[in-house]
């Protein structure tokens, strides 16, 4: 160098640090994806036993559950569902995010 000095030593994060947030963080995503489904489902379920029963597929269904806060709410968390699931996937590879279903 032409001053003389010294670089200054590089310091990297242990190599195990490293491997368990690349590890545990995608798991931490997946999981609050899979409980805000879970959520999603019961809350819609849940709205849909209030509507009026009818023998078939109604036009006005739609319009009922949108009147409806607790399915609005499902609504949302399926939506935080899909957001959770898609930041699990983006900080961790898909062998620890998404599990082989039987």
């Amino acid at each position: 160098m032409a001053g003389g000095g010294t670089l200054p030593a590089i310091t990297r994060p242990p190599v195990r640090e490293v491997t368990t947030l690349h590890t545990v963080l995608p798991v931490v995503f997946a999981v609050c994806a899979a409980l805000s489904n879970a959520v999603a489902t019961v809350l819609q379920r849940k709205a849909a036993l209030t509507v009026p029963h009818s023998q078939g597929l109604r036009a006005g269904l739609i319009t009922d559950l949108l009147r409806r806060p607790v399915w609005l709410a499902g609504i949302l968390a399926v939506i935080g569902a899909a957001v959770c699931q898609a930041l699990a996937l983006a900080t961790g590879p898909l062998t620890i995010v998404q599990s082989p279903r039987s």
